[in-house]
């Protein structure tokens, strides 16, 4: 054994091993129980009891919400790692959860961008293809039934074009993707949601009953709302692409029966997420594809009294889109070019054809570096995370590039509502809950 000073000043032979046991990491760096204690700082997370002139940690702190941890301590003299110690077992658990649930914001940010490009790119596609297309399999006098639910009614729309369907392989092919990236960014499949099942599941193999709790504010909105957002854009833009080439194709037109109901249902579920959520800019978008639903509608309606109706509820969802671009003009930089295009359609009989703005794609580039900075981690006061750079503490007054709620501040105090997380660590891999 080796006789190594404690952080008190005492040696291994000094120490009353009765009164103030030791703890030994792997490393082989080792303190009294005390002195570890304060190294993890187990009062701020656990509630204290003295039992025979020893503390002992009796119950989790109810301000122990998510992100409010410290990184993972680490062994004083050589910084190694204390992660196998298990008397603190359940706070390097937690910030190792937090630190998963970072991965997992930064992982979002990361796929989501370079789908964004792809869904931007393949829809300015679709206008600028030369071939004169038809549709092939629909014989004049034919009707071109439009009332299904998104996913199925893109294929009825995708066998419509018939020999010529290959013209939407890619966006189809994108639209997988975006699926699956879909599926993965649900509330379901986060770190604190993965947690709660391995745990209710273990505890019904037990036999017991009981719940893992967390604040569910911490539960990542972004993923979700961005991809229902592409998926809208790019769904509506295989049902603007064929209204095209139908009214370009030369001789008969096939006749349209539509009913947009379910889409614009779906429309009204990212409205509400992303009202929710403080998320303008998807705001933004969920008014103008209704506005461009009804517009759809409107050119296609079979009475005169629901054509006035679509045109009258398209108005005014674009005249909402106008109003929080003006009150918002940071976040929603490119949507003004949708909002006209929108416009448009709803005054005149041609409906056009779907075009992103190069506005709109230098946004979406620059999302890229969002979370690439080298300081700390906050979250505004409506949950959306940033960073700080350089020292990492606020010297400047800016707004959340998300919602514009105040956020930064002034030597190094931060303002109202912000949350601190911690600084994310580079290099985690092959994180475990145990």
């Amino acid at each position: 054994m080796r006789d190594v000073d404690f952080i008190e000043g005492l040696t291994y032979k000094e120490v009353d091993l009765n009164l103030d046991p030791c703890i030994f990491p792997q490393c082989g760096h080792f303190l009294t129980i005390q002195s570890m204690d304060g190294l993890m700082d187990i009062r701020k997370y656990y509630d204290m009891v003295e039992i025979d002139e020893r503390e002992v940690p009796m119950a989790v702190k109810s301000s122990l919400v998510p992100f409010s941890m410290d990184d993972i301590k680490k062994c004083a003299t050589c910084r190694g790692s204390l992660r196998d110690l298990a008397r603190y077992g359940r706070l390097v658990r937690r910030a190792i959860l937090d630190e998963s649930m970072k991965k997992f914001i930064l992982w979002v940010n990361g796929a989501y961008v370079p789908l964004a490009q792809d869904v931007l790119r393949e829809i300015g596609s679709l206008s600028n293809k030369s071939e004169m297309w038809h549709l092939h399999s629909l014989a004049a006098g034919k009707e071109l039934n439009i009332k299904l639910a998104r996913t199925k009614q893109i294929e009825s729309l995708r066998n419509a074009l018939g020999t010529y369907k290959k013209r939407w392989t890619p966006l189809l092919s994108l639209r997988n993707r975006l699926m699956s990236f879909h599926n993965q960014v649900t509330k379901e499949e986060q770190p604190y949601n993965k947690v709660r099942q391995i745990v209710e599941i273990a505890q019904r193999r037990r036999n017991k009953v009981g719940q893992f709790h967390f604040d569910e504010s911490v539960l990542q909105t972004k993923g979700a709302v961005l991809s229902q957002s592409l998926l809208l854009r790019l769904d509506i833009s295989f049902l603007t692409d064929l209204l095209w080439l139908r009214d370009n194709v030369p001789g008969a037109k096939p006749k349209i029966i539509m009913d947009l109901k379910l889409w614009r249902s779906d429309c009204r579920g990212l409205l509400n997420v992303a009202e929710s959520s403080q998320r303008p800019l998807q705001l933004v978008e969920a008014y103008i594809y209704l506005a461009q639903l009804y517009s759809m509608e409107r050119w296609h309606s079979s009475t005169t009294e629901n054509a006035d109706h679509c045109q009258k509820e398209g108005k005014k969802h674009v005249e909402i889109a106008k109003d929080i671009c003006t009150k918002n003009p940071t976040q929603t930089k490119g949507m003004l070019e949708e909002i006209e295009q929108a416009e448009k359609s709803l005054r005149d009989s041609t409906f056009y054809t779907v075009v992103s703005s190069e506005e709109r794609m230098a946004v979406v580039k620059a999302m890229a570096t969002e979370f690439h900075g080298t300081g700390h981690w906050y979250y505004c006061e409506n949950g959306h995370p940033f960073t700080i750079g350089e020292c990492g503490m606020p010297m400047q007054l800016a707004r959340c590039p998300e919602c514009n709620a105040q956020v930064g501040g002034q030597q190094h105090r931060a303002v109202d509502g912000i949350t601190h997380a911690t600084d994310l660590e580079a290099g985690i891999n092959g994180l475990r809950i145990g």
